[in-house]
Protein backbone atom coordinates (compact mmCIF):
# COMPACT_ATOMS: atom_id res chain seq x y z
CA UNK A 1 0.00 0.00 0.00
CA UNK A 2 3.08 2.45 1.03
CA UNK A 3 4.43 1.56 -2.21
CA UNK A 4 1.79 2.06 -4.08
CA UNK A 5 1.33 5.44 -2.62
CA UNK A 6 5.20 6.46 -2.88
CA UNK A 7 5.04 5.10 -6.59
CA UNK A 8 1.94 7.56 -6.95
CA UNK A 9 3.32 10.84 -5.33
CA UNK A 10 6.73 10.23 -7.44
CA UNK A 11 4.56 10.28 -10.88
CA UNK A 12 2.59 13.35 -9.78
CA UNK A 13 5.89 15.19 -8.71
CA UNK A 14 8.09 14.15 -12.41
CA UNK A 15 4.08 15.48 -13.67
CA UNK A 16 4.84 18.31 -11.94
CA UNK A 17 8.66 18.93 -12.77
CA UNK A 18 9.61 17.46 -15.87
CA UNK A 19 8.09 20.18 -17.49
CA UNK A 20 9.98 23.00 -16.06
CA UNK A 21 12.86 20.96 -16.68
CA UNK A 22 12.39 20.25 -20.29
CA UNK A 23 11.74 24.63 -20.18
CA UNK A 24 14.79 25.31 -18.57
CA UNK A 25 16.18 23.53 -20.78
CA UNK A 26 15.06 24.63 -23.80
CA UNK A 27 15.97 28.14 -22.47
CA UNK A 28 19.58 27.13 -22.34
CA UNK A 29 19.47 25.75 -25.45
CA UNK A 30 18.03 28.81 -27.10
CA UNK A 31 20.17 31.46 -24.92
CA UNK A 32 23.38 29.46 -26.04
CA UNK A 33 21.82 29.54 -29.73
CA UNK A 34 21.68 33.48 -29.62
CA UNK A 35 24.71 33.88 -28.16
CA UNK A 36 26.64 32.35 -31.12
CA UNK A 37 24.47 34.04 -33.54
CA UNK A 38 26.29 37.19 -31.82
CA UNK A 39 29.75 35.46 -32.36
CA UNK A 40 28.95 34.10 -35.77
CA UNK A 41 27.69 37.97 -36.69
CA UNK A 42 30.71 39.06 -35.33
CA UNK A 43 33.05 36.96 -37.30
CA UNK A 44 31.16 38.19 -39.98
CA UNK A 45 31.33 41.29 -39.92
CA UNK A 46 34.97 41.12 -38.51
CA UNK A 47 35.85 39.48 -42.30
CA UNK A 48 33.48 42.15 -44.34
CA UNK A 49 35.11 44.84 -42.98
CA UNK A 50 38.75 43.13 -43.54
CA UNK A 51 38.49 42.51 -47.48
CA UNK A 52 36.94 45.94 -47.93
CA UNK A 53 39.60 47.90 -46.22
CA UNK A 54 42.22 45.74 -48.21
CA UNK A 55 40.87 46.27 -51.42
CA UNK A 56 40.26 49.93 -51.12
CA UNK A 57 43.89 50.08 -50.25
CA UNK A 58 44.87 48.41 -52.82
CA UNK A 59 42.55 49.79 -55.68
CA UNK A 60 41.41 53.14 -53.46
CA UNK A 61 38.03 51.84 -55.28
CA UNK A 62 34.72 52.18 -53.15
CA UNK A 63 32.39 50.21 -55.18
CA UNK A 64 35.45 47.43 -55.77
CA UNK A 65 35.35 47.46 -51.64
CA UNK A 66 31.45 47.27 -51.31
CA UNK A 67 31.07 44.41 -53.27
CA UNK A 68 34.32 43.17 -51.17
CA UNK A 69 32.63 43.50 -48.29
CA UNK A 70 29.52 41.60 -49.52
CA UNK A 71 31.42 38.54 -50.86
CA UNK A 72 33.09 38.17 -47.55
CA UNK A 73 30.03 38.55 -45.04
CA UNK A 74 27.74 35.99 -47.58
CA UNK A 75 30.27 33.67 -46.83
CA UNK A 76 29.36 33.83 -43.13
CA UNK A 77 26.27 32.10 -41.83
CA UNK A 78 24.53 33.65 -38.74
CA UNK A 79 22.58 30.89 -37.14
CA UNK A 80 22.62 28.91 -40.62
CA UNK A 81 21.79 31.70 -43.01
CA UNK A 82 24.46 33.38 -44.98
CA UNK A 83 25.03 37.43 -43.79
CA UNK A 84 23.72 39.51 -46.44
CA UNK A 85 25.13 43.13 -46.76
CA UNK A 86 23.05 45.85 -48.12
CA UNK A 87 24.94 49.36 -49.29
CA UNK A 88 23.63 50.82 -46.08
CA UNK A 89 25.36 48.41 -43.94
CA UNK A 90 29.10 49.70 -45.26
CA UNK A 91 29.95 52.98 -44.54
CA UNK A 92 33.34 54.93 -46.00
CA UNK A 93 35.42 56.85 -43.64
CA UNK A 94 39.37 57.96 -41.98
CA UNK A 95 39.69 56.42 -38.50
CA UNK A 96 42.57 58.40 -36.76
CA UNK A 97 44.56 58.07 -33.29
CA UNK A 98 45.46 60.69 -31.20
CA UNK A 99 48.01 58.74 -29.25
CA UNK A 100 48.64 54.68 -28.59
CA UNK A 101 46.68 54.67 -25.25
CA UNK A 102 43.63 56.06 -26.88
CA UNK A 103 40.45 53.94 -28.82
CA UNK A 104 40.75 54.57 -32.98
CA UNK A 105 37.79 57.51 -34.05
CA UNK A 106 36.05 56.47 -37.25
CA UNK A 107 34.78 60.02 -39.27
CA UNK A 108 32.65 59.03 -42.50
CA UNK A 109 32.25 62.42 -43.45
CA UNK A 110 35.71 62.98 -43.90
CA UNK A 111 36.82 63.76 -47.68
CA UNK A 112 39.31 60.99 -48.29
CA UNK A 113 38.86 57.30 -47.14
CA UNK A 114 41.33 55.33 -45.30
CA UNK A 115 39.02 52.60 -43.56
CA UNK A 116 35.80 50.65 -43.81
CA UNK A 117 32.66 50.40 -41.14
CA UNK A 118 30.08 46.87 -41.81
CA UNK A 119 27.33 47.63 -39.47
CA UNK A 120 24.78 44.60 -39.71
CA UNK A 121 21.22 43.84 -37.48
CA UNK A 122 19.81 41.02 -38.45
CA UNK A 123 16.59 38.83 -37.39
CA UNK A 124 16.99 35.10 -37.20
CA UNK A 125 14.43 32.55 -36.10
CA UNK A 126 14.72 31.06 -32.67
CA UNK A 127 15.10 27.20 -32.18
CA UNK A 128 12.03 26.89 -30.22
CA UNK A 129 9.14 29.81 -29.54
CA UNK A 130 10.21 32.03 -26.18
CA UNK A 131 7.42 33.91 -24.80
CA UNK A 132 5.97 33.88 -27.67
CA UNK A 133 8.14 35.20 -30.26
CA UNK A 134 9.23 33.48 -33.16
CA UNK A 135 13.11 35.85 -33.96
CA UNK A 136 15.71 36.95 -31.82
CA UNK A 137 18.02 40.09 -33.64
CA UNK A 138 21.69 40.29 -33.26
CA UNK A 139 23.41 43.13 -34.35
CA UNK A 140 27.33 43.96 -34.77
CA UNK A 141 29.66 46.66 -35.69
CA UNK A 142 33.44 46.37 -37.07
CA UNK A 143 35.97 48.85 -38.88
CA UNK A 144 39.13 48.40 -40.32
CA UNK A 145 41.86 50.08 -42.27
CA UNK A 146 44.99 51.32 -42.53
CA UNK A 147 46.31 54.18 -39.92
CA UNK A 148 49.21 56.66 -40.58
CA UNK A 149 52.70 55.06 -41.09
CA UNK A 150 55.98 55.99 -40.57
CA UNK A 151 58.25 53.97 -42.42
CA UNK A 152 61.95 53.66 -42.85
CA UNK A 153 63.47 52.98 -46.42
CA UNK A 154 66.76 51.36 -46.05
CA UNK A 155 68.96 51.10 -49.50
CA UNK A 156 71.93 48.48 -49.78
CA UNK A 157 74.94 51.12 -51.10
CA UNK A 158 77.87 48.70 -51.13
CA UNK A 159 79.90 47.95 -54.01
CA UNK A 160 78.01 45.63 -55.69
CA UNK A 161 75.21 47.85 -56.08
CA UNK A 162 77.79 49.88 -59.28
CA UNK A 163 77.06 46.39 -60.99
CA UNK A 164 75.69 46.24 -64.23
CA UNK A 165 75.55 42.73 -64.01
CA UNK A 166 76.89 39.57 -61.62
CA UNK A 167 80.12 40.29 -63.50
CA UNK A 168 81.51 42.67 -60.58
CA UNK A 169 82.74 46.41 -60.92
CA UNK A 170 82.39 47.47 -64.70
CA UNK A 171 86.33 48.22 -66.12
CA UNK A 172 87.35 51.78 -65.46
CA UNK A 173 84.84 52.68 -62.50
CA UNK A 174 86.30 54.81 -59.69
CA UNK A 175 85.18 55.17 -56.25
CA UNK A 176 83.02 58.24 -55.99
CA UNK A 177 82.15 58.67 -59.70
CA UNK A 178 78.64 58.47 -61.18
CA UNK A 179 77.19 54.67 -61.16
CA UNK A 180 76.93 53.43 -64.64
CA UNK A 181 73.58 53.49 -66.48
CA UNK A 182 72.19 50.29 -66.38
CA UNK A 183 73.92 49.85 -62.61
CA UNK A 184 71.52 47.96 -60.02
CA UNK A 185 71.85 51.52 -58.18
CA UNK A 186 70.44 53.35 -60.61
CA UNK A 187 67.58 50.69 -60.84
CA UNK A 188 67.06 50.51 -57.12
CA UNK A 189 66.82 54.40 -57.27
CA UNK A 190 64.00 53.96 -60.00
CA UNK A 191 62.20 51.77 -57.27
CA UNK A 192 62.43 53.84 -54.98
CA UNK A 193 60.85 56.36 -56.63
CA UNK A 194 58.32 54.33 -58.06
CA UNK A 195 57.81 53.30 -54.41
CA UNK A 196 57.13 57.15 -53.00
CA UNK A 197 55.17 57.98 -56.31
CA UNK A 198 52.67 55.11 -54.73
CA UNK A 199 52.96 56.35 -51.01
CA UNK A 200 52.23 60.00 -52.68
CA UNK A 201 49.46 59.98 -54.96
CA UNK A 202 47.57 56.27 -54.36
CA UNK A 203 47.18 55.86 -50.40
CA UNK A 204 44.71 57.74 -48.13
CA UNK A 205 47.26 57.00 -45.57
CA UNK A 206 50.02 59.97 -44.33
CA UNK A 207 53.21 58.13 -44.88
CA UNK A 208 56.31 59.53 -42.99
CA UNK A 209 59.21 58.16 -44.88
CA UNK A 210 62.93 58.11 -43.88
CA UNK A 211 66.25 56.82 -45.96
CA UNK A 212 68.59 54.98 -44.44
CA UNK A 213 71.85 53.95 -46.60
CA UNK A 214 74.38 51.51 -46.09
CA UNK A 215 77.49 49.70 -46.64
CA UNK A 216 80.23 49.00 -44.23
CA UNK A 217 78.08 51.29 -42.17
CA UNK A 218 74.58 52.63 -42.06
CA UNK A 219 73.66 56.13 -42.10
CA UNK A 220 70.46 58.29 -42.02
CA UNK A 221 70.39 60.51 -45.02
CA UNK A 222 67.08 61.51 -44.42
CA UNK A 223 65.00 61.79 -41.29
CA UNK A 224 60.93 61.00 -41.35
CA UNK A 225 59.59 63.54 -43.37
CA UNK A 226 56.48 64.30 -45.73
CA UNK A 227 58.17 65.52 -48.32
CA UNK A 228 59.85 62.82 -50.82
CA UNK A 229 61.46 64.65 -53.10
CA UNK A 230 64.24 65.36 -50.57
CA UNK A 231 64.40 61.56 -50.21
CA UNK A 232 64.42 61.38 -54.41
CA UNK A 233 67.27 64.10 -54.44
CA UNK A 234 69.53 62.10 -51.87
CA UNK A 235 69.32 59.01 -54.17
CA UNK A 236 70.15 60.92 -57.13
CA UNK A 237 72.84 62.87 -55.29
CA UNK A 238 74.22 58.94 -54.82
CA UNK A 239 74.04 58.23 -58.08
CA UNK A 240 76.40 60.66 -58.81
CA UNK A 241 78.60 60.38 -56.72
CA UNK A 242 78.93 56.95 -55.45
CA UNK A 243 80.72 55.88 -52.34
CA UNK A 244 81.07 51.69 -52.08
CA UNK A 245 82.35 49.26 -49.63
CA UNK A 246 81.13 46.33 -47.81
CA UNK A 247 77.42 45.00 -46.47
CA UNK A 248 76.41 45.63 -43.40
CA UNK A 249 72.64 44.90 -43.62
CA UNK A 250 72.32 44.72 -39.24
CA UNK A 251 73.16 48.69 -39.33
CA UNK A 252 70.95 49.25 -41.99
CA UNK A 253 67.85 47.59 -39.65
CA UNK A 254 69.45 49.71 -36.38
CA UNK A 255 69.78 52.83 -38.39
CA UNK A 256 66.18 52.62 -39.19
CA UNK A 257 64.71 51.51 -36.31
CA UNK A 258 66.93 54.92 -34.80
CA UNK A 259 64.90 56.88 -37.25
CA UNK A 260 61.40 55.64 -36.62
CA UNK A 261 61.78 55.67 -33.02
CA UNK A 262 63.11 59.55 -32.92
CA UNK A 263 60.26 61.57 -31.13
CA UNK A 264 61.10 64.73 -32.70
CA UNK A 265 60.34 63.72 -36.34
CA UNK A 266 58.32 60.46 -35.60
CA UNK A 267 54.71 60.16 -34.58
CA UNK A 268 54.39 57.94 -31.45
CA UNK A 269 50.85 56.83 -32.40
CA UNK A 270 51.56 55.70 -36.39
CA UNK A 271 52.40 52.19 -37.14
CA UNK A 272 56.16 51.53 -37.99
CA UNK A 273 57.86 49.97 -40.58
CA UNK A 274 61.39 49.20 -42.18
CA UNK A 275 61.59 48.29 -45.91
CA UNK A 276 64.81 46.59 -46.36
CA UNK A 277 66.52 46.50 -49.95
CA UNK A 278 70.09 44.31 -50.23
CA UNK A 279 71.40 42.65 -53.51
CA UNK A 280 73.96 40.47 -51.38
CA UNK A 281 75.22 39.01 -48.34
CA UNK A 282 76.00 40.56 -44.72
CA UNK A 283 79.65 40.50 -44.54
CA UNK A 284 80.72 42.83 -41.53
CA UNK A 285 79.75 44.47 -37.86
CA UNK A 286 79.28 43.24 -34.90
CA UNK A 287 76.02 41.61 -34.94
CA UNK A 288 73.78 39.66 -37.40
CA UNK A 289 71.02 40.81 -39.23
CA UNK A 290 68.35 38.22 -37.25
CA UNK A 291 69.41 39.71 -34.22
CA UNK A 292 69.48 43.80 -35.48
CA UNK A 293 65.54 42.59 -36.65
CA UNK A 294 64.52 40.97 -33.47
CA UNK A 295 65.70 44.32 -31.78
CA UNK A 296 63.76 46.07 -34.37
CA UNK A 297 60.78 43.54 -33.71
CA UNK A 298 60.79 44.49 -30.03
CA UNK A 299 59.64 48.38 -30.31
CA UNK A 300 57.27 47.00 -32.37
CA UNK A 301 58.64 47.55 -35.82
CA UNK A 302 57.72 45.51 -38.96
CA UNK A 303 60.26 44.64 -41.20
CA UNK A 304 59.66 43.61 -44.53
CA UNK A 305 62.49 42.41 -46.75
CA UNK A 306 63.15 42.64 -50.36
CA UNK A 307 66.07 40.71 -52.39
CA UNK A 308 67.68 41.63 -55.54
CA UNK A 309 69.30 39.58 -58.31
CA UNK A 310 71.02 36.25 -58.55
CA UNK A 311 73.59 37.02 -55.73
CA UNK A 312 71.15 38.48 -52.83
CA UNK A 313 70.83 35.93 -50.07
CA UNK A 314 67.43 35.01 -49.86
CA UNK A 315 67.42 32.92 -47.22
CA UNK A 316 68.45 35.00 -44.57
CA UNK A 317 66.38 37.93 -45.75
CA UNK A 318 62.95 35.20 -45.32
CA UNK A 319 64.15 34.68 -41.56
CA UNK A 320 65.02 38.48 -40.97
CA UNK A 321 60.91 39.37 -42.61
CA UNK A 322 60.04 36.85 -39.91
CA UNK A 323 61.75 37.71 -37.41
CA UNK A 324 60.07 41.37 -37.89
CA UNK A 325 56.86 40.26 -38.64
CA UNK A 326 56.93 41.19 -42.49
CA UNK A 327 57.00 39.67 -45.55
CA UNK A 328 60.16 38.85 -47.94
CA UNK A 329 59.90 39.50 -51.32
CA UNK A 330 62.47 38.49 -54.34
CA UNK A 331 63.05 40.31 -57.37
CA UNK A 332 65.15 38.88 -60.00
CA UNK A 333 65.07 41.84 -62.13
CA UNK A 334 64.22 45.69 -62.44
CA UNK A 335 60.65 45.17 -63.79
CA UNK A 336 60.27 42.62 -60.72
CA UNK A 337 62.16 45.24 -58.44
CA UNK A 338 59.52 48.25 -59.64
CA UNK A 339 56.71 45.85 -59.03
CA UNK A 340 57.58 45.19 -55.67
CA UNK A 341 58.55 47.90 -54.18
CA UNK A 342 54.85 49.30 -55.64
CA UNK A 343 53.08 46.19 -54.03
CA UNK A 344 54.91 46.97 -50.40
CA UNK A 345 53.40 50.56 -50.50
CA UNK A 346 49.98 49.54 -51.53
CA UNK A 347 49.87 46.93 -49.24
CA UNK A 348 51.77 47.54 -45.43
CA UNK A 349 48.80 45.94 -43.13
CA UNK A 350 45.17 46.46 -42.84
CA UNK A 351 44.03 45.92 -39.01
CA UNK A 352 40.68 46.05 -37.47
CA UNK A 353 40.43 49.24 -35.29
CA UNK A 354 36.49 48.16 -33.50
Amino acid sequence: MHRIKRRGAMAVMIAVTLPVLLALAAFSIQFAYIDLGRVELRVATDAAAEAAARVLSETGDEAKALAAAKAAALRNKVAGVPAVLDDADVDFGYVTQSNPDEKFTFDANAPNSNAVRVSLELERSHLFQVLGRDLFTVSNSSVAGQIDRDVALVLDRSGSMVYTNDDGTPSGWVNGQPTPPNSRWVKVAAAASEFLSVLQNDTPMKEKVSLVTYNQAAYIDEDLTFTYSDINDTIDYYSVNFVDGATNIADGILKGQQSLLDTTTGRQWAAKSIVIMTDGNHNTGTITPLQAAQTAASQGITIHTITYGNQANQAAMQEVAAAGGGQHWHAPNSGALKQVFKEIAANLPTMLME
